[in-house]
């Protein structure tokens, strides 16, 4: 296998973009050779990063990209997510965080800082509604973003609908860069299933979102097990939970008070799970399924029991 150095890459995708002339080339290049010398140099680069995504696992000269990088528009990267790099490749505003509308106060670097001017900026032909997904749950009082990827306009409008009937527009004017933060989910919207949010933007291209689910509650709960479950070795457990936040959680098996098991990290927000019971959470009456939402909120079950043997 033949083995090309990050320079020849970079050479090689600089020609291959129309848009570089060859006059340019090595002026294009010239950020990307200081940094062979220098290093990245820049403040936003050589600051830590304690909240770099834990898919970014590829060191080049110390920092750290995520797999696929060399073209950050094709879908293995997609460092133009609005949410990352953003479009430009020039950075901003970042949502990082346990779930991929999490709002963190966190700011991508530009992939120009140490490469230079490598890739033309692409945009899609249609419009693509990112988040909220399908399974997502809002909550009322909470922060939330709508994320999309489209093609460059002068001006988008983001409206809120449940079913047929259109609850709000969230925003009316400028083109926000495929991000635009909802201050707080209202109760005026309601709660329950089928809402949805479309992105129409000013050449009349509309972008369709998952439908999603809106909860009144202000914390998650856990409906099953309760204080009549009881359990032997190989029995299946049926938990089931109302309000959680966001796409994934994490379920736990508590026992007085401490973790003894873990039922699934990262599990669909889906309200249900089925497990059967190992023997090696042992028996006893205080167990307790522990669950972990997407913003970070617990909710603990009623105690339940575990036997060795059939009921």
């Amino acid at each position: 296998m033949i083995r090309v150095s990050p320079l020849e890459k970079a050479l090689g995708t600089a020609r291959a973009a129309p848009f570089v002339s060859s006059s340019r080339t090595l002026l294009l290049l010239l950020p990307y050779l200081l940094s062979i010398g220098l290093g990245c140099s820049t403040p936003a680069e050589s600051d830590p990063k304690d909240t770099v995504p834990s898919d970014h696992d590829v060191s080049y000269d110390g920092a750290l990209h995520k797999p696929g990088g060399d073209d950050p528009y094709a879908p293995a990267a997609w460092c133009a997510d609005p949410r990352c790099h953003h479009v430009d490749l020039e950075g901003g505003w970042s949502l990082i965080g346990p779930t991929h509308d999490a709002l963190e106060h966190d700011f991508a670097p530009s992939c120009y800082q140490c490469h230079g001017v490598l890739w033309q900026t692409r945009y899609p032909d249609a419009i693509h509604v990112l988040t909220p997904t399908s399974g997502d749950v809002w909550r009322h009082g909470t922060s939330r973003a709508v994320e999309w990827w489209g093609p460059l306009t002068d001006s988008v409008q983001v409206s809120l609908y449940r079913g047929s009937r259109r609850l709000e527009v969230l925003r009316n004017g400028s083109f926000s860069g495929g991000v635009i933060r909802i201050e707080e989910v209202s109760p005026s919207w309601g709660s329950g299933d089928g809402f949805w949010v479309q992105v129409k933007d000013s050449e009349n291209r509309v972008g369709i979102g998952a439908t999603f689910q809106i909860c009144a509650a202000h914390r998650p709960s856990i409906l099953l097990p309760d204080a009549s479950t009881v359990l032997a070795w190989g029995d299946e457990l049926l938990v089931t939970w109302d309000c959680a936040a966001g796409v994934v959680i994490d379920l736990f098996v508590l026992r007085e008070g401490n973790r003894v098991g873990v039922l699934r990290m990262s599990a669909g927000n889906t309200g249900s799970l089925i497990r059967l019971v190992p023997d090696l959470w042992g028996t006893g009456d205080q167990y307790q399924v522990e669950l972990v939402d997407g913003e970070g909120n617990h909710a603990l079950s009623e105690s339940f029991r575990i036997a060795a043997t059939s009921r």
